[in-house]
């Protein structure tokens, strides 16, 4: 990330609206993380947008800003010369108190747009995203900070991260994934801080584990660990967070995209499950034409594998040992299933009712489908894929372990820092002069999936005022 600043003050932030509301907005919010602190936004819009927008956007100004935002709505057609005028005349001959961001919009809106900015003198903003088809279009904060150049265009020179300061906020901080991992990557931009730092233990550590972004949306993973259930807590969480792959998950997409065409059902085991390769099978399954809709109602979940997941009653928050890690994984593992659209799965006769293991998962398989069935199972197991590929085709999946000084996606990250804080509780991160201490509660984790954070109190408002970002960006979404 570089670091560059404006002498400028704009007090009015102009921008096309996005048919997809959030585009706008985060352009917004990334601009006042780069400093600037506008007294007026207007969007401009070809449709009768509605309050809902100006509701959120005036919402936002407040919770970032502390103070109250004029926000309007400018019917606008890049080939109008009638509005364009008027445009002009209304709000860009204020020259350098004005700020054009022209992400959003199509070209042509981007190409008018400019050439009236440069024209009166205004300042010109583009926000380059770097994996842009992989990124966009995620709510604020959701993308990594360091795959985001707020590209100044009067200089071609990066915009500085300059966010605003913030209050003190005592009260509890809970957060969700999504709202763990909005709030760890704002520290990037409030820290200044290329690299984090976790700790396992507390007060004695037992495992460090850091990460240094080396370029843009690449970071590289160190770490010492010589605690053998943590080493395990770490790869899968790895795993789950997307940060390595199964060494065949691409070859195995493919051949699922073929098989699901025809007419295929879809049987993860237990720790395909757990892992979470169901999620990375449903991105990738994606390049071959298999809409996630489609990829979902294929997946048939076995009651063997609803009952091996469900059993995790036992689960504490506290300790780290082989039990409880797996425990922790059944858990994250229903999840999943559930994440999938999955519920309780149909006996298919009583004697399936607590049935657990590879003996009842292949019995069950035969109750449900029969002999050489139309489906194939996916399983990390290779004794149990062998044992199967008698009945039914299967697919083994090859996970790798995360070595030393590997590079892994930015992106995954606070992912990886999420799932490590379920299976391996008193995570401890440091990122610049910032630390925070992050738990769960088996009641908040179960009940709500958060877990907690703790840390001073002005880091506390950054992860509450994000937390209440996200949830303005989402009610935007529903409208």
């Amino acid at each position: 990330m570089q670091f560059s600043e404006s002498k400028r003050r704009e007090e009015l932030w102009i921008s096309v609206l996005s048919p997809r509301a959030i585009v706008t907005v985060n352009c917004l919010l990334t601009d006042i993380m780069t400093g600037k602190r506008p007294k007026q936004v207007v969007l401009l819009s070809e449709i009768d947008s509605g309050q809902s927008i100006v509701k959120a956007v005036s919402e936002l100004c407040k919770l970032w800003l502390n103070y109250d935002v004029t926000v309007e709505i400018f019917k606008f057609n890049p080939l109008d010369e009638e509005i364009l005028d008027r445009l002009e005349k209304t709000y860009l001959n204020q020259g350098d108190k004005v700020l054009v961001n022209i992400t959003p919009g199509r070209k042509i809106d981007a190409l008018r747009l400019y050439a009236m900015a440069r024209r009166h003198g205004c300042s010109i903003r583009y926000h380059y995203l770097i994996y842009e088809s992989l990124l966009g279009y995620r709510p604020f904060a959701l993308a990594p900070f360091d795959t985001i150049i707020p590209l100044n265009l009067n200089t071609w020179k990066p915009s500085n991260w300059n966010p605003p300061q913030v209050g003190a906020d005592k009260s509890p901080v809970r957060l969700n994934l999504e709202e763990a991992c909005a709030f760890i990557n704002i520290l990037s931009v409030y820290t200044r801080s290329r690299s984090i730092q976790m700790r396992i233990g507390e007060p004695f550590t037992t495992a460090k584990i850091a990460f240094r972004v080396i370029e843009p949306g690449i970071a590289k993973i160190s770490y010492e660990i010589n605690n053998r259930e943590i080493m395990e807590a770490l790869n899968s969480a790895c795993i789950m967070s997307e940060a390595i792959e199964p060494e065949n998950i691409d070859e195995i997409a493919k051949e699922l995209a073929k098989l699901i065409r025809s007419g295929y059902e879809i049987i993860p085991d237990t720790n395909t499950l757990m892992d979470r390769i169901t999620s990375q099978l449903e991105r990738k399954i994606s390049a071959y034409g298999i809409r996630t809709d489609t990829f979902r109602e294929s997946i048939t979940i076995l009651r063997v594998v609803y009952n091996e997941l469900s059993q995790f009653e036992r689960m504490s928050d506290r300790g780290v040992n082989e039990d409880q890690i797996k425990l922790r994984k059944r858990f994250l593992g229903l999840r999943e299933m559930q994440r999938l659209g999955k519920g309780i799965p149909e006996l298919p006769s009583e004697k399936f009712t607590r049935a657990r293991g590879d003996d009842m998962l292949i019995e069950e398989i035969k109750a449900r489908l029969g002999r050489k069935p139309k489906a194939v199972l996916i399983t990390e197991d290779m004794g149990l894929s062998r044992r199967a590929k008698l009945l039914l085709d299967t697919k083994l999946i090859e996970t790798p372990d995360v070595k030393k000084n590997s590079t892994i996606p930015t992106d995954a990250i606070p992912k990886i820092i999420y799932f490590m804080t379920i299976l391996a509780p008193n995570v401890v991160i440091k990122t610049g002069n910032i630390e925070v201490k992050l738990k769960f509660s088996k009641r908040e984790l179960i009940e709500r999936d958060e877990i907690r954070a703790y840390t001073d109190p002005k880091t506390a408002a950054i992860a509450n005022k994000i937390k209440k970002t996200l949830e303005i960006e989402k009610e935007l979404l529903r409208t």
